[in-house]
């Protein structure tokens, strides 16, 4: 499980302490300090599936995590000041993937671009893109695209990190580039 908000955070643990089966919850430190509502009773997420926090009809922008804020900053850049509607999913549980959900959506949009922090040629984000090839190819009006770090060792230099881990600018120009219009 890759929460995302303190909500789903929160609604992730209740179900996983309540679980069975093994569950493992990654948590991002960039988002400890994030801020949102939670509900007060008893509430409990869904261990397994993906949620559409962005509706939007041109393009998905898949992604996990911290990845999800990434892609509902890019698209809403991409609303604003290029007119093209974005569909943000959030695939906060990995193993299993949602494969109904990803299918559905890109069904929906015909394009598909997959964030993620991890390099490209492994990783969550290679995933999700085999599971478009495979599933999805006729419905694809584009190759699908990923946008990762780059493929160097992971630096805690604060300049040399911004360098290499993706951000919503990435997003928009892999999105614009999907476009023919980088």
């Amino acid at each position: 499980m890759t929460p995302s908000n303190p909500k789903q955070a929160y609604g992730l643990l209740k179900s996983a302490v309540r679980c069975d089966d093994p569950v493992y919850i990654n948590e991002h430190e960039l988002m400890y300090n994030m801020k949102g509502d939670v509900p007060d009773g008893e509430y409990f997420h869904p261990l397994e599936g993906s949620e559409v926090t962005r509706s939007g009809t041109d393009v998905t922008l898949f992604g996990y995590n911290i990845s999800v804020h990434w892609n509902l900053k890019a698209a809403e850049i991409l609303d604003k000041q290029y007119g093209i509607s974005a569909e943000v999913v959030d695939l906060y549980s990995l193993s299993p993937l949602d494969r109904e959900g990803i299918r559905k959506s890109v069904s929906k949009t015909h394009r598909a671009v997959v964030v993620g922090e991890e390099e490209a040629p492994v990783g969550v984000c290679a995933e999700v893109i085999s599971i478009i090839n495979e599933e999805c190819f006729f419905e694809l009006d584009a190759a699908p695209v990923r946008v990762n770090s780059a493929q160097v060792p992971q630096p805690y230099n604060h300049t040399l990190e911004k360098a290499a881990i993706p951000n919503a600018e990435d997003v928009v120009a892999a999105v614009l580039k999907l476009f023919g219009k980088a």
